[in-house]
């Protein structure tokens, strides 16, 4: 008998596209021996939405909110959110849930799903009302998963766990209001050396990271701390100088979390900000600006990043390695890519892949016995997944730990691995709670003639799919 396991994705964070696309990983890679998935969507106002089918595409924007919901004679076909409709009703809530699949209340889940299969970060308040109706969930508690957001936080965590972690300091809004970067660019005064990481304070933020050398010089430098804050600033005069077609793809790619700021956002001209809730109204506004302003327009993502890190970057190899717990509890390499020069780890953050390279057995066994400790010592009980650097000496030093739920687009995770990930979830929660549920999922998952205890890739580590 088949399990039904609810795919959970979506959320209100900017990383909602990232677990859509987890989501459809995860039903590709499912064995559909073992498991019915059946897809829910978790909407930016909290409502679940059961869908009938997974719809394919790299956006959730590109099936929710339903065209009939959005912001109506929009010449220009802009990512769209539900933030960008402003005030919405509880009634305007349900009808867009409504235009693309069915909203349920969370105590209609035992009739539906067994497991559910949490593809998304911001699991909180959902953990605890599925441990209420006495579903098991996949993945690390909201305690571990609130470590790991942290970064700074973490990278204390990681200090302690005997790890020699990179110099870093925080820099706030207030620190970087004046646009003064000589705090940190002269070397004199900081201990942090080029190359430079720089990354928002908390994950799921709208920032993103970037690598910046020293020949990248105090212009490069400015790029990178407004890309990790969440803005992104224009000269006026380079407005008035866009075609018609680049002023619509400059604000497309304002639109896209993934590229810009995302929307709403606050445009600062002066000392007072602007609020847009949608791309058409901004580029209304850009469009009739008098051509004698003169100035810089700075776009912010509203609520945006109050803090963000700047570490020094070590040379060396770029690692992404997943963990899965096995049934004798000991850790297991799940995957394994080593991503090229150490600045490539931010394409791999911002989920836009790397070309991974072999790697050597000897590697293999280091990385994972790295990693395995620093998982047991940060009291991970699931699955991790852990970004790092393999120096120019051998020694690996961790960047980022993540609570993994579910693979990405260039992890190599395979069926069985995925299985092994739900059975970790499901011991974990046997130890946690009482409740005989979880026993008897597992007593169903181990009569099933195909399992394999072992997490084995479907291809040699160091490759991708």
């Amino acid at each position: 008998m088949k399990i039904p396991i609810g795919i959970f994705f979506g959320g209100a964070t900017p990383a909602r596209d990232q677990s859509y696309q987890t989501a459809q990983r995860v039903f590709q890679r499912l064995n559909r021996n073992d498991f019915d998935p059946i897809p829910v969507l978790v909407d930016p106002f909290g409502q679940l939405v059961l869908l009938d089918d997974l719809p394919s595409g790299e956006s959730i924007s590109e099936f929710y909110p339903s065209e009939k919901e959005q912001v109506p004679q929009q010449d220009v076909p802009f990512t769209f959110y539900p933030e960008q409709l402003g005030e919405v009703s509880e009634t305007q809530k349900v009808a867009l849930a409504l235009s693309v699949g069915r909203v349920i209340d969370i105590a209609e889940l035992p009739e539906i799903i067994s497991i559910a299969f949490l593809a998304l970060p911001d699991v909180e308040q959902l953990q605890l009302s599925l441990h209420e109706m006495r579903i098991p969930f996949t993945g690390e508690v909201a305690e571990f998963i609130h470590l790991c957001a942290d970064r700074y936080r973490l990278l204390l965590e990681m200090q302690k766990c005997g790890f020699e972690m990179p110099a870093c300091i925080r820099l706030t809004t207030k620190d970087w209001q004046d646009n003064n970067i000589q705090a940190i660019w002269g070397e004199d005064s900081v201990s942090v050396a080029y190359p430079l990481l720089l990354r928002p304070a908390y994950q799921y933020s709208t920032g993103r990271s970037s690598v910046v050398d020293a020949k990248d010089g105090p212009d490069g430098l400015r790029r990178a701390i407004d890309l990790a804050f969440g803005q992104k600033r224009l000269a006026q005069d380079d407005w008035l100088d866009m075609s018609p077609v680049d002023r619509e793809n400059f604000v497309q790619h304002l639109a896209q979390w993934s590229s810009g700021v995302g929307f709403p956002l606050e445009l600062w001209q002066k000392d007072e900000p602007m609020i847009f809730l949608d791309p058409t109204s901004l580029l209304a506004f850009l469009n009739q600006m008098p051509t004698s302003e003169k100035g810089q327009l700075v776009f912010r993502a509203q609520g945006n990043n109050d803090e963000i890190l700047v570490s020094s970057l070590p040379e060396g190899t770029a690692v992404a390695c997943v963990l899965i717990r096995n049934e004798d509890q000991q850790w297991d390499v799940a995957d394994l890519r080593l991503l090229g020069n150490a600045s490539r780890i931010v394409a791999d953050l911002q989920k836009t892949g790397a070309r991974p390279l072999k790697v050597a057995d000897s590697m293999i066994e280091q990385i994972g016995t790295d990693c395995g400790k620093l998982a047991e010592e940060l009291n991970a009980q699931t699955a991790v997944k852990i970004y790092g650097i393999l120096d120019n000496s051998g020694r690996f030093i961790p960047e980022e730990v993540q609570a993994f739920t579910g693979p990405d687009k260039a992890d190599n995770i395979s069926a069985s691995a995925i299985k092994s990930f739900i059975v970790a979830s499901l011991q974990a929660g046997q130890i946690r709670h009482s409740d005989p549920i979880y026993r008897s999922l597992l007593a169903q998952l181990n009569s099933h003639s195909d399992i394999q205890p072992d997490v084995v890739s479907e291809a040699p580590y160091g490759y991708g799919p």
